[in-house]
């Protein structure tokens, strides 16, 4: 009797030009939309923490708290996200990157050896192109 189960597939990418104004222009394109979210949030808070100070101090006052932790949050991630563009504009042409992981399926039979059917696979990318299964 075989079972299929999920192990973590690894996504390693080279790096190239292309590569990296690609992952570049992701990191831009997260950091314009944590900023429509900013915005928004601060719209929606200044609006509801008004309405809420005249009718309900107390939840006026939780929801200026939920408000500042959501702007902590995204503050945090705009810090990952401009350190992660940092990283990127210094990565070397033709180095290996960590990309993503990913599941995949792998069948295990009686006498298979565990721990080399749920290691990690790896898959090696150039510009989209896979160029080696590890």
């Amino acid at each position: 009797m075989a079972l299929t189960l999920k192990r973590p597939v690894n996504v390693r990418v080279i790096v190239t030009e292309l590569f990296r104004h690609r992952l570049l222009a992701e990191v831009e394109y997260a950091l314009n939309q944590l900023d429509v979210q900013e915005q928004q949030l601060e719209f929606q808070s200044r609006r509801t923490v008004s309405e809420l100070s005249r009718s309900s101090p107390k939840q006026a006052h939780n929801a200026r708290t939920q408000w500042e932790q959501e702007r902590e949050r995204i503050a945090d991630a705009r810090r990952d996200l401009i350190e992660k563009k940092n990283q990127a504009q210094q990565l070397a042409l033709d180095s290996e990157f960590a990309y993503a992981t990913l599941e995949g399926l792998v069948e295990v039979n009686t006498g298979d050896s565990l721990s080399d059917k749920l290691r990690p696979a790896e898959i090696l990318v150039r510009d989209d192109v896979i160029v080696e299964i590890r």
